[in-house]
């Protein structure tokens, strides 16, 4: 391994590493392929516009709320199981009768089939495809971060969609590596929400390292660009090591319940240890409403 220092990050020449990281107590080790570096001795976050600023959370750089009326999340869920069910039928070729988000896993063993099913909305889906009108969203997600956001930003490249994620049991390459969003730079400037629909509890829910948003680059190793863990190619850097250690925990948002959290936070790598229930959610990001 060679190492090679400028002025503001290190590069370490290592192209096979094993990351360990812990998430409430379980070791989970990823196999990491790449370059990594060090970044800049520099908290991106305050470069740019923190819409955590004047909520309570802010230090914790994330909350958990109740988010949506019985009747719009009934809308949601049922408009997102149609979805999602819509897709499997295309790619299986036949009706499936007693489909459901937590038992997607049962029709999609397959991983070819997964991954033929995933691809659909692998980049997210248009705002328009929302089963509920996104300005309930953006208002919710505006009073918890106490300030006007909006899911459709006018010159944001990643708004105006949102994200289908599908994490089956058991699995260790259906979920993203830990990563920050932001080192993909159309991705900063927001906050995020984790909207779980199935599936989601202590063993399976979306991971992260609370105060990491206020972590110096410096502070983190990271793959140079995009990663490739345990033989899967992800376009986001993967974490591999920090100097404040890699302690996840899962926070948990309940039924008709939503996680808002700063992108800027280490989050992900996040696998399904649940014995026999998928995990869906919904991801969307919030820029400060023009």
């Amino acid at each position: 391994m060679v190492k090679y220092n400028f002025l503001t990050f290190a590069i370490e020449i290592n192209f096979m590493k094993n990351a360990i990281v812990q998430i409430e107590g379980e070791i989970i080790t990823m196999e990491v392929e790449g370059e990594t570096l060090y970044g800049a001795d520099e908290v991106l976050l305050l470069q740019d516009d923190d819409l955590t600023i004047k909520s309570a959370w802010h230090n914790e750089g994330y909350t958990i709320q109740p988010f949506l009326t019985p009747e719009e999340y009934n809308t949601l869920h049922s408009g997102v199981t149609k979805i999602v069910k819509n897709f499997v039928e295309k790619e299986i070729g036949k009706e499936l009768p007693g489909f459901t988000l937590q038992n997607y896993h049962t029709f999609c063993s397959d991983d070819q089939v997964h991954l033929n099913v995933v691809r659909n909305f692998q980049k997210c889906l248009p705002i328009e495809d929302l089963p509920l009108d996104f300005k309930i969203l953006d208002k919710r997600v505006s009073t918890i971060c106490s300030v006007e956001v909006t899911s459709n930003h006018p010159t944001q490249e990643a708004s105006r969609q949102f994200c289908i994620r599908i994490v089956r049991p058991q699995r260790t390459t259906d979920n993203n590596p830990p990563h920050r969003d932001v080192w993909l730079s159309r991705l900063r400037n927001a906050v995020n929400i984790y909207l779980p629909l199935a599936g989601s509890n202590d063993k399976s829910s979306l991971p992260l390292i609370p105060k990491s948003h206020l972590w110096k680059e410096s502070d983190i190793e990271r793959t140079l660009t995009g990663s490739k863990v345990n033989n899967v190619v992800f376009t986001v850097p993967c974490v591999v090591g920090s100097k404040h250690g890699l302690k996840m925990i899962r926070p948990q948002a309940g039924f008709n319940e939503v996680m808002v959290f700063s992108p800027y936070l280490i989050h992900g790598g996040g696998c399904n240890l649940n014995a026999a229930a998928t995990r869906v959610s919904i991801e969307m990001r919030f820029w400060r409403k023009p």
